[in-house]
């Protein structure tokens, strides 16, 4: 019997119900609800001092709930970690939670025609005009911080204004509009460097970025292969002077997001110094860039911009501007908040036009969020922080920069957590790059999600994580040195499991670095990357150069390679040379922590030469296998066969003979503890129904000695009671196909003139 300050628990369950009608001060009843999630909140402390119940469920009528600041529930609310709570809808649908704030459709009206000669000739008659002055909506637009900066996240989007608390998203229902842009789709194209400007990549310690100030810009200056409204350009920057460019201004890999310290006759220049510069760095594709918040460019449905010194936000509506229309600025600070308490569950509400974060579960165990919806958020959906056996399951992600973070368990100790994120779907999000859902911590499941529409991929570091069951698709069109599922740089991960995943329709920028299906990084180290199936995905399938990595039973399809690697070397001396460079960060010539910093970082997972010691030493026998070798710096003590390769797709001869591709050498050249073998080729005859994407091999299908049938019907989403439906696997799947039936996935010539069909358009065009 559990005991809480000396009184046992009541069997009886706390019902508080809300309603959009209801009131704070109600009693909470079916019959008298209250109204908020604060509300709920004080009944649920004052009921529990006076009688301890087991178990409080908040449900909610449908209709919509505003949250204006965080709410906490904690063991001191709870008065006990242990009592279950439950949050959820209690409606015929998912009840509604929204951040932001609302702009009624009622205060737009058509803009005059005096204003025509600012706006673009297409947009003439067809844009609207909120006057925000001496409106609370007003002080959310300021784009500029304290001293004068646009603020921006990783991603390059706008934080409008720079405080957590504050917004930056413009939404239409459930669509998040395009902020004015110029280009509209994709990105013009550099077509001269004037100027390279300051860089920060390669400060000394001591150094400081150069000086800049509004009146002297110091940035790169560049010219457009692509012509526009010069004059219109220099009036709006003159009148406006909050400008950015975003983009790929040095390296494919790095979108970055730059405010404009100049404009003139179509020279554009950058306020101050960027971490690479502007560099025309590759041959094959120009930089890009595209040119965002000027209100001479808002020339389409769905684009936004405003006048912050008028305090007037123009829109041209994505259809007829009525007073139903549910037309808001995204943002605010945290949702909900749960700390050191077990048997949460949050089940079937939707969750929308947030700021920082809707939900945050930070400890405790078996906390879950189920059949929710996440969409247009300034930044992320969930965030599970420790604890054990919590995780998200059915859940939809759209519309956010990032979709969810899971972490736990014990490096040092390697005590696993159990966390999870199972059967959700992610889209449509605007982190570009890694991180999309980020997994960090040992023992934390990753299965039958499926990622698709978006440039930002799943990045997960630690030890015996499983992603498995998973589908990627039609994701990294603008990237390049890119992949869907992404780890390095790290000698303490071991028992990792990439399996039973399907990657496709990764279709490579033509010119650009590499895309790739899934990359242990940096000479990352203890990844298994079996029974997999590529289709079309970029330039190779399973990228690794790191020790104690597999590739097996994977099959890869119109694409050349299944493994390919960076050449590291067996010669003694260049194996020599390697150690001397993570000495500079012994010596301080270096700064501690880089990724090269190999050994030390992995050092502070597992100690001092952990490999020798418990728990590494008895868990991981590879890994002191490859450290007494003395040689971490090329696949070794891997295993790599029992592979398949289209036999249209698979080369006869050079580096990239059979399916496996070294840079710089062979694969005959792998270190002797490397077990290999060419893949076997393979054509679509030996599938279910390559037509629809059904890569499930036919039951008379014989495969080579030792490949293991995969179970290809298992993969992606599937239907269970808080996942009701899902989208249709054949329909997307032979959409995605008919789109780039003809099309490779690698290689061709970049086209600056039809490059933009690349991009999707905005949901609400389509």
């Amino acid at each position: 019997m559990n005991m809480l300050l000396g009184n046992v628990y009541s069997q009886e369950a706390l019902n508080i119900y809300l309603s959009p009608k209801g009131n704070d001060f109600n009693s909470g009843t079916v019959d008298s609800p209250v109204n908020t999630l604060s509300g709920a909140k004080i009944l649920i402390q004052k009921s529990i001092q006076e009688k301890k119940y087991r178990e409080v469920n908040v449900l909610l009528a449908d209709g919509d709930y505003k949250i204006k600041e965080e709410v906490v529930f904690d063991s001191l609310l709870m008065m006990s970690k242990d009592i279950k709570l439950s949050i959820k809808s209690n409606g015929k649908d998912k009840a509604t939670i929204s951040g932001g704030m609302r702009i009624p459709a009622s205060l737009f009206k058509p803009v005059r025609s005096d204003v025509y000669a600012r706006l673009h000739k297409s947009a003439a008659g067809k844009v609207y005009v909120a006057n925000l002055k001496g409106d609370a909506a007003a002080g959310v637009f300021n784009v500029l911080g304290e001293e004068g900066e646009i603020h921006k996240n990783q991603s390059g989007d706008l934080i409008l204004p720079p405080k957590s608390s504050d917004y930056s998203l413009l939404t239409w229902n459930e669509f998040s509009l395009q902020l004015a842009q110029w280009p509209n789709r994709g990105y013009s194209h550099i077509k001269e460097v004037i100027k390279e400007g300051p860089t920060t990549r390669w400060l000394k310690p001591e150094e400081s970025p150069a000086p800049y100030s509004l009146e002297n810009p110091t940035g790169g200056k560049f010219k457009t292969h692509e012509q526009t409204d010069w004059a219109k350009w220099d009036a709006e920057f003159k009148k406006n002077g909050q400008v950015v460019v975003q983009g790929y201004l040095h390296n494919d890999w790095y979108f970055q997001s730059e405010r404009i310290g100049a404009i003139e006759n179509g020279e554009v220049q950058l306020l101050h110094h960027t971490r690479y510069g502007v560099v025309d760095s590759q041959k094959g594709i120009p930089r890009r860039a595209r040119v965002v918040n000027m209100l001479c460019e808002l020339d389409q449905p769905g684009e936004w911009y405003f006048d912050i010194q008028e305090k007037k936000l123009y829109l041209w509506p994505i259809s007829a501007m009525k007073s139903s229309v549910n037309i808001s600025v995204a943002g605010g600070g945290n949702m909900l908040r749960f700390d050191q308490l077990s048997n949460v569950s949050i089940e079937n509400i939707v969750f929308q036009n947030g700021g920082e974060l809707a939900i945050g579960i930070n400890g405790g165990e078996n906390n879950k969020v189920v059949g929710c919806d996440f969409r247009n958020f300034v930044k992320k959906g969930v965030d599970i922080n420790g604890g054990k056996n919590n995780g998200i399951v059915a859940c939809t992600f759209k519309g956010l920069y990032s979709a969810a973070s899971i972490s736990g368990g014990d490096r040092k100790t390697l005590e696993a957590c159990n966390n999870y994120f199972i059967n959700n779907e992610i889209a449509e999000c605007r982190l570009r790059g890694y991180g999309v859902v980020g997994i960090h911590g040992v023992g934390i499941e990753c299965s039958h999600n499926l990622f698709h529409t978006m440039n930002g991929a799943l990045i997960f570091k630690g030890n015996d994580i499983t992603i498995e069951y998973n589908e990627f698709y039609n994701m990294g069109w603008e990237m390049g040195d890119w992949n869907a599922c992404y780890t390095g740089s790290d000698w303490a991960s071991f028992g990792n499991k990439f399996q039973y995943n399907f990657i496709h329709h990764l279709m490579e920028t033509p010119g650009a670095y590499p895309v790739e299906g899934v990359r242990n990084d940096d000479l990352g180290m203890g990844v298994a990357f079996n029974s997999n199936v590529f289709y079309k995905s970029g330039r190779g399938s399973i990228a690794f150069s790191g020790a104690g990595n597999d590739c097996r039973n994977n099959i890869a399809l119109e694409t050349t390679t299944v493994w390919q690697a960076f050449y590291a070397s067996k010669d003694v001396d260049k194996v020599r040379a390697e150690w001397e460079k993570r000495r500079a960060y012994d010596d301080g010539i270096k700064r501690r922590g880089d990724k090269e910093d190999n050994l030390w970082r992995a050092e502070q997972n597992y100690g001092k030469m952990g490999w020798l010691f418990e728990p590494y030493k008895s868990k991981y026998l590879t890994l002191k296998k490859i450290m007494n070798d003395g040689n971490p710096f090329a696949p070794s003590f891997g295993v790599i066969n029992k592979n398949y390769v289209q036999e249209s797709s698979m080369s006869t001869s050079g580096s990239n003979k059979g399916g496996l591709y070294m840079h710089g050498c062979t694969v005959e050249d792998l270190p002797i503890t490397t077990s290999w073998e060419y893949p076997k080729p393979i054509t679509m005859d030996a599938f279910v129904d390559a037509s629809t994407l059904n890569f499930k091999m036919k039951d008379d299908f014989q495969p080579m000695v030792g490949f293991d049938k995969i179970p290809f019907e298992e993969i992606g989403l599937f239907i269970d009671n808080y996942r009701r439906s899902m989208p249709d696997k054949d329909k997307y799947r032979k959409a995605i196909k008919k789109r780039f039936d003809g099309v490779k996935s690698n290689g061709g010539r970049y086209d600056m003139k039809t490059a933009y069909k690349r991009y999707p358009l905005p949901i609400y065009l389509e």
